[in-house]
């Protein structure tokens, strides 16, 4: 029924699954009962950081990649791979399909992962800097001011034309400049 569609209420709307499995692996040093099968009381012991396990695709998606990485031989053995980490959906799909990759094949391939920090206020990406850590990756977290280059590097030293197609080259520039070191 569409008519209740956008009425919920903020106390009413369901919190996703991972959301609680997130916030209750940021917990650190806490004490939580923990309840053993002896009928005791639950004892106060210390909840541990959990290392964050990769989210497994769905059998569909990871189908048509396994079926595209064979049709085009695009990991061989030994490779060393760099995903561009955004902190999309598109990003964190292809980072969690690698890892599956990685896991089920017999290739042996590496998978490092980098992220460029524009420095701008509207996109912080510090965030993904633990959940990478977690999964065990090497991580290169690249900071550049990209957004106050872009305002001298146009014509004649005036802002550049299109932001958009500036910082994506810069980004790519960054990224290619990670990859060979």
């Amino acid at each position: 029924d569409s008519s209740s569609w956008g009425k919920t209420t903020a106390e009413s709307a369901p919190i996703p699954k991972a959301s609680i499995a997130l916030a209750a692996a940021n917990v650190a040093d806490e004490k939580a009962p923990v309840a053993d099968n002896t009928g005791e009381e639950p004892s106060q012991k210390p909840v541990k950081r959990k290392k964050f396990k990769h989210i497994k695709p769905t059998t569909k998606l990871m189908r048509y990649c396994t079926q595209a990485v064979f049709q085009w031989d695009m990991i061989k053995e030994g490779d060393r791979l760099l995903l561009g980490l955004s902190g999309g959906k598109d990003s964190l799909t292809l980072l969690h399909v690698l890892l599956e990759l990685q896991r089920k094949l017999p290739t042996k391939f590496e998978v490092e992962v980098c992220t460029i920090d524009p420095m701008t206020p509207s996109f912080d990406p510090s965030p993904l800097i633990p959940y990478v850590e977690s999964l065990g990756l090497k991580y290169h977290y690249v900071r550049d001011n990209i957004v106050e280059r872009a305002n001298s590097s146009g014509t004649g030293g005036q802002v550049v034309t299109s932001l958009c197609s500036f910082c994506a080259r810069m980004k790519r520039g960054n990224l290619y400049a990670t990859a060979r070191k």
